[in-house]
């Protein structure tokens, strides 16, 4: 069993897609929003949950097999012109990210981040992997291929304090390069576009609305990446058989991340803070741990 401390926890995405791999046991997590430790204390009732990245006790986490976290992205994202990266307020806290891996020397570390921080830090994370040991490897995953309606590119990296096997395909890079694999992503494509318009916009599908650049309506049955931003400010909108046109609500958010829709029941959570909570797509974890599994023999 690998064990797991979870930081920039969230809603415990990262621990949810690895417990459904198999093989992995979440034994601590650090998240200082209060709305989030709700949700970790309803369904990890028995961890801790540190407050703060900074003041990580590393003694107490003798054992842990693999550190995973999403670490803050404003600062990388491509929606700020003049990003900071690494050295920004927010994603710098990479550093104590990089410290916890140095301190506790797990075997593992799985990092993700918006897709951006390829030419907005990679290097230069790759390059502290590497300066204490540990060889990495990345990809860059878009969530509607993994069963879940939503456009969602994020990057997520690897490191491996032993080594990578040699001829190891960890992310299968090969085979989603291979020629059928175009193919497939386009048939995915198109059979959304039919099923929306075999509806005419009844049922379950998302239309997407850009209101910041143009008045233009585009159907696609395909939701655009959820921000935190949501609460206040919205781009898609959902058809119900009423062909009553509304904003996404939390449930179908917790659905597009591969979450249970009831996730939230009964934590009293405000409507802000729901639309608030946004992190990973739990299924591409678990396809990543699976990964892990079979690449390692775990």
């Amino acid at each position: 069993m690998i064990k797991v401390l979870d930081l920039f926890s969230g809603t415990g995405g990262f621990s949810l897609g690895l417990k459904r791999a198999g093989g992995f046991e979440t034994v601590a997590f650090c998240e200082n929003e209060p709305s989030c430790q709700k949700v970790l204390k309803k369904y990890w009732p028995d961890l801790p949950i540190y407050n703060d990245v900074k003041l990580l006790p590393y003694d107490q986490f003798d054992g842990v097999d693999l550190i995973c976290g999403g670490f803050p992205c404003q600062d990388i994202s491509i929606a700020k012109q003049n990003a900071e990266g690494l050295d920004g307020e927010k994603s710098g806290l990479w550093r104590y990210f990089f410290q916890a891996i140095g301190e506790i020397r797990p075997r593992f570390a799985l990092v993700e981040n918006v897709f951006a921080l390829k030419i907005r830090g990679l290097d230069r994370l790759i390059g502290d992997l590497g300066s204490i040991g540990y060889d990495a490897t990345w990809t860059i995953y878009d969530s509607q291929y993994f069963g879940v309606p939503q456009r969602r590119r994020r990057m997520y990296i690897l490191a491996v304090r032993d080594g990578i096997p040699a001829n190891s395909d960890i992310f299968e890079c090969d085979e989603r390069s291979r020629l059928d694999a175009a193919k497939r992503v386009n048939s995915d494509k198109e059979r959304r576009k039919r099923d929306y318009e075999a509806r005419n916009g009844i049922g379950e599908t998302i239309a997407y609305i850009t209101r910041q650049r143009s008045d233009e309506y585009a159907a696609t049955g395909l939701s655009s990446t959820l921000t935190k931003r949501d609460y206040k400010s919205y781009t898609d909108l959902v058809i119900h058989n009423e062909k009553i046109a509304r904003r996404v609500m939390p449930h179908e958010r917790l659905r597009f991340q591969g979450y249970p829709e009831t996730y939230f029941d009964g934590l009293n959570l405000s409507l802000t803070d729901q639309f608030r909570m946004n992190g990973m797509t739990t299924n591409v974890v678990e396809y990543i741990g699976k990964r892990i599994n079979a690449t390692f023999q775990i």
